[in-house]
């Protein structure tokens, strides 16, 4: 299993990939956005047709799938114990098993929604939306409703990414299509009260770890955009000033490392990550998954810095960790797992009739008790006849 000889950590610790598998055997469509959850030990992940999965942890078997929205999932934020997804015309509020709580659609077909976050001092009760166009919304929770945010565009070039809180301040960090970088605070109707010029082709990828901010993209050279093959780390306590320049090939997803500080996960496209700390260049550490010649479109980090989890667009996810058994969440200390309603055994019988199987149709499973609770229990669920129909005669089941 760790026969690719690689080391990882002061203990040497050997860091490999523990297993590949489809999020789907039967569609294998590409994996657009991962995230792991922060309670339970399972893996949620998003499709290019919009469909949802969550996945048990650490054999990524699937928990559950649902349609949730009808085109690409383009980001998905994971609260407390549900997640939302966004689209481009479609936000959704999901739990594990598949139940809607809340949902919204985009009305405004000249825009289209792009990333999401929480609104700082709101706990998890409403959302910031950024659409393609530039301007914000607001999502609340608990009401449903989604608001346009007034003053006009955020950026007249258009949003890609959004990203926070940035430190202490309440901010949010946006980048825009053009790739610029804001910090964005709701104290100034969320018109950008900092900004720099990050990558001159567009930004790929944006992550925030307290003031620290990271950025990949792109730029131009002669009219053509290539990929720029560097990392840019920003300190965002006054000011967006450069900080950090990591030399990394084609990097086009980034993570902090929840964990440790200053240590930031980058992924390219081919299969290549490294884990480096960006104020020490002699700290890089350089991988590569086998995506069987599958491009990598999306990449994160457990909560608790064990596992890295990769998605390809073959539909295939990539668990590397440095231990057999690693674990997800990092709040308690025994493992939670996603858990099934089971089945109850009665006599040497599967007990397969429960209350809720009274109110769909019947069909016989060929269990005897299904035989004895439908013979005694149908009388008490059906219509009563009237009074006058009494007379008749009675039909037997036999």
């Amino acid at each position: 299993m760790y026969g690719n000889g690689y080391q990882y950590g002061q203990e040497g610790e050997w860091l490999g990939e523990l297993l590949a598998v489809p999020v789907d055997p039967r569609y294998h469509e590409p994996v657009t956005v991962v995230q792991f959850d922060h309670q339970y030990e399972a893996l949620w992940a998003g499709t290019e047709s919009g469909m949802l999965y969550t996945l048990q942890c650490p054999m990524l078997t699937r928990y559950s799938s649902w349609p949730a929205h009808p085109s690409s999932v383009l980001d998905l934020l994971v609260l407390s114990d549900c997640a939302v997804s966004v689209s481009s015309s479609r936000v959704v509020l999901s739990s594990h098993g598949g139940f809607t709580r809340a949902a919204a659609n985009l009305t405004d077909q000249a825009d289209g929604w792009v990333s999401a976050v929480v609104e700082p001092g709101t706990g998890s009760g409403r959302l910031l939306l950024a659409g393609s166009s530039g301007q914000l919304y607001t999502h609340d929770l608990i009401t449903n409703k989604v608001t346009l945010q007034g003053g006009g565009p955020v950026a007249g070039d258009g949003l890609t990414h959004l990203c926070g809180p940035v430190g202490h301040r309440g901010a949010v960090a946006a980048a825009t299509a053009a790739g610029r970088v804001l910090l964005i605070d709701s104290r100034t109707t969320w018109q950008s009260t900092s900004t720099t010029i990050a990558h001159s082709g567009g930004i790929s990828a944006i992550d925030v770890s307290g003031d620290m901010l990271a950025t990949c993209g792109y730029s131009r050279r002669m009219g053509t955009l290539v990929d720029d093959n560097c990392i840019k780390v920003f300190d965002s306590r006054s000011a967006l000033r450069p900080l950090y320049t990591v030399a990394c090939a084609c990097p086009g997803m980034l993570a902090w490392h929840p964990a440790t500080a200053c240590t930031l996960l980058a992924a390219s496209p081919t299969g290549m990550f490294t884990i480096t700390d960006p104020s020490n260049p002699a700290t890089l550490e350089q991988y590569q998954v086998d995506t069987a010649g599958d491009s990598l479109r999306c990449a994160a980090v457990s909560p608790s810095g064990e596992s890295f989890v990769f998605g390809g667009g073959g539909g295939y996810c990539h668990l590397w960790s440095a231990s057999m058994t690693p674990r997800v969440t990092a709040r308690s200390r025994t493992i939670q797992k996603l858990t099934q309603p089971q089945r109850q055994v009665w006599m040497g019988q599967t007990f397969c009739c429960n209350l809720s199987s009274l109110c769909r149709p019947f069909v016989w499973s060929g269990c005897i008790c299904c035989v004895w609770w439908w013979r005694w229990l149908l009388p008490l669920v059906v219509t009563p006849r009237p009074a006058q129909n009494l007379t008749q005669p009675r039909q037997v089941w036999v």
